[in-house]
Formats: C-alpha cells, structure tokens, sequence
C-alpha cells in the first residue's frame, strides 16, 4: 500500500512538472515597457537583480536576452512567477552565476598576463600572485 501511495504521489508531482514546463514553453506576445510587442517562447532568464536579462525564443529560433527592467510589468510578474524556488533548483541557479564569474574572472586575469608581456610566472608574481615550491612525494 506504501508503494501504491508512493507512486500515485510522483505521478502527480510529475503531471504537475510536465503542465508547468508546458505552460511556460508556449509562445506568447511579449511587451516592452514603451509598448513593443514580439512573439516568443520564455527560456530562463540570465543575471540577477537589476542586470538579470529574460531569455527569449524568437519564432526563427534565434534565443536573445532583453533586460527584465525593460518589459512590460505584467511580463516582469511573468518573470518572477516562473523563478526557481526549490533548494535544487536555486542551488543549481547560483552555482551557474558563480561559474560565470569564474570564467570571467579567469579570461580577465589571463588577458592582464598576456598584456605583461613577460613569463607567466613573472607575471604573476607582478600581479600579487606567489610560487610555492611543493616538495615532491
């Protein structure tokens, strides 16, 4: 009877799932807060705060970003209505922002090395960056 109940509870959790992803991969006019419209499919949204940036669908596949504080506030409700609120889901979010950073980050330093025209080691030294001999085991 538990493994009854059990399964009766992930089909429904699953049915949810599907009519939630269905619901927001439709299609739908998009407005701009001037009045702009386009027609898209709403895939995710990129950045936080006042940068985050809606990923749009466009009917010819194109995916482009347009800033969230620029859309219509009955998009923005949209918007936010479709977050990612569960732990794993927001976890997943913020690991993805820190990775972007990190890749930016990286790209930067290694640009700064490259401009110091000099060994990279060299450079790193010049830029605050220490060498550690660690002893062979």
């Amino acid at each position: 009877m538990y493994q009854n109940i059990k399964t009766s509870l992930l089909i429904a959790a699953l049915s949810v799932s599907s009519f939630i992803e269905s619901a927001v991969a439709e299609s739908r006019t998009w407005t701009s807060a001037d009045g702009k419209k386009v027609e898209a499919i709403y895939a995710g949204i990129e950045g936080a705060g006042a940068t985050a940036k809606v990923k749009l669908k466009l009917p010819d596949g194109k995916l482009v970003l347009y800033p969230v504080a620029r859309l219509s506030e009955a998009d923005q409700l949209f918007v936010k209505g479709n977050l990612p609120t569960g732990p794993a889901a927001l976890a997943a979010e913020i690991d993805k922002l820190v990775f972007e950073k990190q890749k930016s980050s990286y790209g930067k330093l290694q640009q700064q090395l490259a401009s110091l025209g000099s060994s990279n080691l060299d450079a790193a030294e010049k830029l605050g960056f220490h060498t550690v001999l660690v002893p062979e085991t």
